[in-house]
């Protein structure tokens, strides 16, 4: 059973944990608001120390590869990637709202789809729709970048136990609940990054971990203006 260290920036709630097979050895989170940059190696420092070890003493590095703010998913994933090459250690990438349906799920078990919300300003939202299966494996509708009243009404017409979770679900209380009526309970969210680990919950192995990139699902807003310029148009960001 590998030792991992597992990171996730993708939001303003940044979270690093040390786990050994299915046993966290230490773990912490904290709302570090556009702060990654500053918390993020100090954290990582901490719970190693927390765990006993030292970086040496690692197996393979796990980080949330987006979506998410920019900013935070660039610092988590140079900082895997350094990590990664430095220590000589393989390098694993998970969807961030994957992570938060996981960590959802360990919090509050639910039979239903998971509908990780991240604001994506503008009324749009990073998203997406994950369920644990009977047999413990997960599915998925697929991660996006789109217009949350198009997301809510695509929700609508599934017609199927949802939860939406987040910590920006808030945000957009008033809108699901004009659709869906009013909440039965407040949004609760916790981010667990030991969860990432469970069997089968890891998007994928990186071969090559110079190549790999974050998955954005949307161009930066300077990139957006830059190629509405160069078309002589306008892009509404």
């Amino acid at each position: 059973m590998k030792r991992l260290l597992i990171m996730d920036t993708c939001t303003k709630t940044l979270g690093v944990a040390l786990t050994e097979g299915h046993v966290v050895l230490a773990e912490q989170t904290i709302e570090a608001v556009q702060n990654h940059s500053k918390f993020l190696m100090p954290t990582i420092e901490a719970v190693i120390h927390t765990a006993k070890l030292t970086p040496s003493q690692l197996e393979g590095i796990v980080v949330a590869k987006g979506p998410g703010s920019y900013t935070g998913v660039r610092i988590g994933v140079t900082v895997a990637k350094t990590l990664a090459w430095t220590l000589k250690l393989p390098l694993y990438a998970i969807s961030s709202l994957k992570g938060m349906a996981l960590s959802e799920q360990n919090l509050r078990p639910f039979s239903g789809w998971l509908i990780p919300i991240i604001d994506a300003r503008r009324n749009t939202v990073f998203t997406g729709a994950y369920r644990k299966k009977a047999d413990g494996s997960w599915e998925s509708k697929g991660d996006r970048h789109i217009s949350f009243e198009t997301w809510l009404r695509l929700l609508k017409e599934m017609n199927e136990p949802i939860r939406f979770i987040g910590g920006d679900v808030p945000l957009f209380q008033t809108q699901i609940e004009a659709v869906f009526g009013a909440l039965s309970e407040l949004p609760v969210f916790s981010l667990h990054v030991s969860s990432y680990v469970e069997a089968g919950t890891i998007d994928y192995l990186v071969d090559v971990v110079h190549d790999f990139v974050p998955e954005y699902l949307r161009l930066a807003e300077a990139e957006q203006k830059w190629m509405a310029k160069m078309k002589g148009g306008h892009v509404d960001v």
